[in-house]
């Protein structure tokens, strides 16, 4: 079975005049009890009227607890 963590996250670096930031995750793909991983990067959307705090917490949580995606 395969488990994705999350290991960190980055903002652009420079912010456009857009409805949304997409934000980096990067993500650590485990399977076979640890014996096979794969590091991916994926890009996640946040709109304007989202709450980016809650996803924040959310992902600091994450990567704090070592918790597998869901």
């Amino acid at each position: 079975m395969k488990k994705t963590y999350l290991l960190k996250y980055e903002s652009p670096k420079f912010l456009s005049l857009k409805d949304w930031i997409d934000y980096k995750l990067h993500l650590e793909i485990v399977w076979f009890g640890g014996l096979f991983k794969q590091h991916k990067i994926s890009e996640y959307r946040i709109h304007d009227h989202e709450d980016s705090k809650a996803h924040f917490d959310h992902w600091d949580k994450l990567i704090a607890d070592k918790l597998p995606l869901t």
